[in-house]
């Protein structure tokens, strides 16, 4: 036989016996899509859909949990706002005054200190200004 025969004859004998692995493995895995599942499969797949709903149940707790520490965030924001608005216009007028007596009794010192301040400043300079100007 010449060479390119054998090579053909060898190349289709091999197409056939890939063709017959292939249909071998195909009626396999059809014999196992249709086989009804062990109980070891269904125990595998339960353990999965346990260890999902585990770590779903985990995130809910978690969200429940931040959305509580919000609500008691926004429950203790009302308190405080129905606190401020209980106070009445004349307590307000009376803390607004016991404000007022210390920041005016403050100023008018301000004022006096820095007025004497600025006169010994004036008058120093002056007096330089008179002493060694006159040279």
């Amino acid at each position: 036989m010449d060479p390119i025969t054998v090579a053909m004859v060898a190349s289709v004998s091999l197409s056939l016996i890939i063709f017959v692995i292939s249909s071998v493995n195909e009626l396999i895995r059809i014999r196992q899509k249709k086989k009804e599942p062990t109980l070891q499969d269904k125990i595998s797949e339960l353990t999965g859909n346990l260890k999902t709903s585990v770590s779903v149940i985990a995130e809910i707790e978690k969200e429940i949990s931040d959305k509580y520490e919000e609500w008691k965030q926004i429950e203790e924001n009302i308190e405080r706002n129905k606190q401020i608005k209980e106070i009445s216009e004349a307590q307000i007028e009376a803390i607004i005054k016991t404000m007022e007596i210390p920041i005016k009794k403050e100023s008018r010192r301000s004022l006096i200190q820095n007025s004497v301040i600025t006169f010994i400043i004036a008058a120093a300079f002056f007096f330089l200004g008179y002493f060694l100007g006159s040279r």
